[in-house]
């Protein structure tokens, strides 16, 4: 599912959801990052990439 919105405008959690959704079976955090950072949008750290996991589990 791909956002109207450039990737710079969108949050955090909706880029990393957009990654999760394109993903065949088990992803770790490392290339979930790698990924979201290819997206054109802020780049983003680790630390903050795993508060948008554990935020997006709840």
């Amino acid at each position: 599912m791909r956002h109207n919105r450039p990737s710079r405008s969108r949050p955090l959690a909706e880029r990393v959801e957009a990654v999760l959704e394109e993903m065949d079976g088990s992803i770790d955090a490392h290339e979930v990052l790698a990924t979201v950072n290819t997206d054109r949008g802020r780049e983003v750290r680790l630390g903050s990439l795993r508060n948008a996991l554990t935020a997006l589990k709840s």
